[in-house]
């Protein structure tokens, strides 16, 4: 059980986008507490992914090294930096690229299909065959089901 001081640090973790078993290192305890917190409250693994790359969009923004986000989140730099792209973060722009309104509709249609069928997962594996599908990044694809409510 997670004390009331445990919690506020997963919430806090969540929010930044920390994973399960990097916040259970921090707080000392084992991560399927901090995975069974996370699941009472609700937040999915999407949002905690989504929230991850918008936390490093907005430290890259505000001029902090790869570096130190990479070692915060305890990465390799070359990693952070794939995972960044593969969210369709544009380093030039220091921004994240958007769908496009045919991209949204095409993933609001495909979402939507996948819903009513048991049999499909709506999982990384998922985003990436619609990523491919539609010519979109699949860290695009899975942001904006997050903020969609597709999780």
């Amino acid at each position: 059980m997670l004390s009331d001081t445990q919690q506020t640090h997963c919430l806090r973790g969540f929010e930044y986008g920390f994973s399960d078993i990097a916040i259970s290192k921090r707080i000392n305890c084992p991560p399927m507490e901090v995975y069974l917190f996370r699941r009472k409250l609700g937040v999915s693994s999407d949002e905690v992914i989504t929230n991850r790359y918008k936390t490093w969009g907005l430290l890259l923004s505000s001029h902090i090294p790869i570096a130190e986000i990479s070692s915060l989140y305890e990465i390799n730099d070359r990693s952070l930096q794939v995972m960044l792209w593969n969210a369709g973060y544009s380093f030039q722009v220091k921004g994240f690229k958007e769908l496009t309104l045919d991209q949204k509709e095409k993933v609001d249609k495909i979402v939507s299909q996948a819903v009513t069928n048991p049999s499909i997962k709506i999982n990384n594996s998922f985003d990436r065959a619609v990523a491919k599908q539609i010519g979109a990044k699949y860290g695009q694809i899975c942001m904006y089901r997050t903020e969609k409510g597709y999780c």
